[in-house]
């Protein structure tokens, strides 16, 4: 039965081209008829990798061609080269605040070309690794000296720091105050950090994550060794990817709560990994302490982390099994055995936690109604995927143009992987086609209980980055052995300037900015005085301001549905450049951000105005 089986999958990676493209034209097809475009675009990058891969599989060659890399290079042109760029951020803040000027791009996408060149030219891990960081930090924080005020994620201001606050102010702090609402254990940490370094809360805590954020960077690059099959340099490319992909550069420019768990969600699959027994490497028993350190940080310190660490040890555990009882005799010196104890250890772990019981408990049961139900589906398919959906289709095409690149990156890789043979290549494609069902789940079905965007930043985490990578360094020295440097780092450079140019990394600076409206994201000096004004003489204000659609992305504030006597208060810059929320609802196509366009405040009591901010009492 096993030889059977083998043999059906034998002739499925010899023939995946075929079967992507028609599984891609089959989803592209399903998405355009519900309209949900911002997605069907990044898709149709998957039908591009397929066909391209299917036409390069014409020309590959047995044996890759190594000549004419160069040996090393002297080790001051990197260090040059990484403190012209360091220099050049704060030199070019020094000028621009609440904008991101062209300058920014050049320097990024040169510095990001010059360390693909290095990784082409297998330039040692040690020497390209500290750029690496050095490129993610910079970048990740030039943010925070765009917007001297802060830049950060909604819900850092709106709960976090107001907790961290809390927390520094009692006497005598409860455990109850600082594992409050999603049980942010990280809060512990930011606010040591804030006591020891002597900073404000915010501070503390855009430093530290951003700091956490950019130390993934270290844990990927230990799977080169969790992974015997994938070099150095392929995961060099990962780390790359992973740091330049507009979803992580969002998230590093806008410190969030996840960029503290990132790096444990990786650490904890890679410390099980380190179990299996191959022909590279025996298990390495001294990587339990470290499954046992994260898998308690994790239990107990995000539930999302914790659910995403289950996630990465129950794929390990399925491919585990499907070797022992499927695959053996395709990876005969392979034994995961050791690691599945681990396993099951974290999922009673995770069952057992009394703060997740609930709360995991009500998402299965809404998530399970949600399939037995239509009136989830109808409302999720409205419209299409939020706001991006409804933009013109110029405008949406840039905003995915990174998506679809990195959609075709990683199918040619994964095309190349998957004919190896190799348990690498398939446990990372089990990893990939088990997100990526729950992925397409939340996107047509349940976007409430299963939030898509989190699934994806996990196959950033690891998945699409590595197979990516994998098409970078290993399929173009297949494809195109004199080209190979130059077409490399040509599209390294792309991928990265798309995903600096994205909304999705630069939602108010880039050069969508002023096309697709969002949450605000910033403060600014007179939006911060205004609120410590307010605070300072206890006005009592609305916190949502009413706002009605005037466009496919304009509104306005509505002071008709106001109470006479009522105070509120605004920024015209943050509600006009950045937005606010038109219509609610708890479906991906259910809320709509729009740009927002202040009252007339002839009609109005204005009781404080700094020349952005207004309070004003409605008449």
């Amino acid at each position: 039965m096993s030889q059977i089986i083998i043999k059906v999958i034998d002739t499925l990676r010899e023939t995946v081209e075929y079967l992507l493209i028609a599984i891609s034209s089959l989803l592209l097809y399903f998405l355009l008829r519900i309209e949900f475009f911002s997605i069907a675009l990044p898709v149709s990058g998957i039908l591009v990798g397929a066909v391209v891969s299917l036409i390069a599989k014409r020309f590959e060659i047995s044996s890759m061609d190594h000549t004419g890399r160069l040996a090393d290079l002297d080790y001051r042109i990197p260090v040059v080269v990484t403190s012209l760029y360091i220099s050049s951020i704060f030199f070019i803040y020094r000028f621009y605040t609440y904008e991101l000027p062209v300058i920014h791009y050049v320097i990024f996408g040169a510095y990001v070309g010059f360390i693909a060149f290095e990784i082409t030219q297998d330039q040692p891990r040690r020497r390209v690794l500290p750029q690496l960081l050095a490129l993610c930090f910079f970048t990740y924080w030039s943010n925070q000296l765009m917007f001297p005020a802060g830049a950060f994620q909604p819900d850092t201001m709106g709960e976090y720091i107001p907790i961290i606050e809390q927390t520094i102010a009692e006497p005598a702090p409860s455990f109850d105050v600082i594992y409050q609402s999603l049980g942010a254990l990280n809060l512990s940490f930011v606010t040591i950090f804030k006591l020891v370094s002597d900073t404000s809360a915010f501070m503390a805590y855009a430093l530290l994550a951003t700091l956490m954020l950019t130390g993934t960077i270290l844990i990927i690059a230990l799977l080169s060794r969790t992974l015997p099959s994938l070099s150095p340099q392929t995961i060099l490319f990962a780390a790359l990817v992973f740091g330049i992909s507009s979803w992580m550069l969002g998230r590093g420019m806008r410190p969030n709560k996840l960029n503290f768990f990132y790096p444990l969600i990786l650490l904890l699959g890679v410390s099980v990994l380190f179990f299996f027994d191959t022909d590279e490497r025996l298990a390495d028993s001294r990587w339990g302490i470290i499954s046992l350190l994260v898998g308690i940080v994790l239990i107990f310190g995000h539930r999302y982390s914790a659910g995403a660490g289950l996630f990465m040890l129950f794929t390990i555990s399925v491919f585990v099994l499907l070797r022992n009882h499927l695959l053996s005799a395709q990876y005969p010196n392979l034994n995961g055995a050791k690691g599945v104890g681990l396993v099951g250890a974290y999922i009673l772990g995770v069952i057992g936690n009394p703060f997740h019981q609930g709360p995991l408990l009500g998402r299965l049961s809404d998530t399970i109604l949600s399939l037995i139900t239509t009136s989830s589906a109808s409302s999720s398919s409205t419209g299409g995927p939020g706001r991006y959906s409804a933009l013109q289709f110029d405008v949406l095409a840039l905003s995915t143009a990174s998506q679809i690149l990195l959609f075709a990156l990683v199918i040619l890789g994964f095309c190349w992987g998957i004919r190896k043979k190799e348990w690498e290549y398939d446990y990372t494609t089990i990893w990939v086609t088990f997100i990526s069902l729950f992925l397409v789940f939340s996107v047509v079905q349940n976007s409430v209980e299963t939030s898509p965007q989190r699934f994806y930043s996990l196959l950033i985490l690891f998945g699409f980055n590595v197979f990516a990578a994998v098409a970078l360094y290993r399929r173009f020295d297949q494809i195109t052995p004199r080209f190979r440097t130059s077409a490399v780092v040509f599209l390294v450079v792309c991928l990265s300037l798309l995903s600096l140019a994205s909304p999705i990394a630069s939602p108010t600076t880039g050069p969508l900015g002023d096309e697709v409206p969002h949450s605000t994201r910033y403060i600014t000096d007179q939006s911060e005085s205004s609120s410590e004004w307010a605070q300072k003489y206890s006005l009592d204000r609305i916190s949502n301001l009413p706002i009605i659609q005037t466009g496919a992305t304009t509104g306005r504030i509505d002071t008709t549905q106001l109470e006479t006597g009522v105070y509120y208060m605004y920024s015209e810059q943050i509600l006009t450049q950045s937005g606010g929320i038109a219509r609610g609802g708890l479906s991906l196509g259910g809320r709509l951000f729009v740009f927002v366009t202040p009252p007339s405040r002839s009609s109005e009591l204005v009781i404080y105005s700094n020349g952005d901010s207004y309070a004003l009492q409605h008449r």
